[in-house]
């Protein structure tokens, strides 16, 4: 156990920027039957309602500084960061609203690739990432016999919840496209917004 600690302590100094922790993230039964719960419950449609509204607000012109949802509109990928406020959601709602995006994510037609958890050991904090990693289910074969671009839907998603020293900080959203001839465009992310925000 001490070469296996003093191993670790080893490649964090060789290179501090790699995770100290890096697992599958895996949820507790308890955890499952939290969340089930809650998707069927007011505070979901209470946190998905605010996120929704100020997406909507982005998008339509009405950005406001002050609001807990910051639209990410990028060339090569767009999205979302919904910053913790413990006036709007409950450090439980935070988590149970990031797995929520996954799993609507994934009635779209899209397969997870990964979900994992990083944790890094700071000189002033422990920062931990949870992240869901899911990608289009496309149909290559189909592609590849009659030429046709491959539909890519919205892009792969990469949703992650950051915490600092155990306490939420924020959610980010993120579509990003593949690119190429190989590939039809995505589909629009107002779409993707109102589909996985209901």
């Amino acid at each position: 156990m001490m070469n296996f600690l003093k191993q670790l302590f080893r490649q964090q100094e060789e290179n501090p920027k790699a995770p100290l922790v890096k697992e599958p993230l895996v949820r507790s039964s308890e955890e499952k039957r939290a969340y089930s719960t809650w998707k069927n419950g007011e505070a979901r449609k209470r946190v998905v309602a605010h996120v929704h509204r100020e997406i909507r607000d982005f998008f339509d012109g009405g950005r406001n500084d002050k609001t807990s949802v910051i639209a990410l509109d990028g060339a090569q990928s767009r999205g979302f960061i919904f910053k913790y406020d413990d006036r709007l959601a409950s450090a439980d709602d935070f988590q149970h609203f990031f797995d929520l995006l996954q799993e609507e994510v994934l009635a779209l037609n899209y397969k997870k690739y990964m979900s994992d958890r990083r944790q890094f050991n700071e000189p002033t904090q422990v920062r931990t990432i949870e992240r869901h990693y899911v990608k289009p289910r496309t149909n290559l074969v189909h592609a590849l016999e009659t030429g046709t671009p491959i539909n890519q839907l919205y892009g792969n998603i990469t949703i992650e919840y950051l915490l600092v020293n155990e306490q939420p900080v924020e959610i980010k959203f993120l579509s990003q496209p593949y690119t190429g001839r190989n590939y039809m465009p995505t589909l629009s992310f107002e779409e993707l917004v109102g589909k996985i925000l209901r």
